[in-house]
């Protein structure tokens, strides 16, 4: 929690905030009804609508080592009909990624 990270999204392009909380339950609105998503990390990252699916990092330049993966955004609380950009961002950690969809972490 507090902790300093980045994103570069399609849509937004690159934001910086701070982790909110290490295990949030986030829930979304499909056409079927509510889908529950457990155990993301959420954070104060703008995002909008085609922002999901970004890199989410640590903000270091490369004299410092360069960024760290932190994660794969995965929503916020943007408006419905995406006018409004989300302030509150949920990705999924990279510890969560399962496995078989990554070849090393670094």
């Amino acid at each position: 929690v507090n902790m300093a990270i980045a994103k570069d999204g399609y849509k937004t392009g690159y934001t910086a905030g701070t982790v909110l909380y290490t295990t949030y339950n986030a829930n979304y609105a499909e056409i079927t009804g509510t889908v529950t998503i457990n155990n993301l990390v959420r954070a104060n990252l703008s995002s909008n609508c085609g922002d999901s699916g970004a890199p989410v990092f640590t903000p270091r330049t490369q004299a410092n080592g360069g960024p760290i993966p932190l994660g794969i955004l995965s929503g916020g609380n943007a408006s419905a009909d995406c006018s409004t950009p989300a302030t509150q961002t949920n990705f999924t950690s990279i510890n969560r990624i399962p496995s078989q969809y990554l070849l090393n972490r670094f």
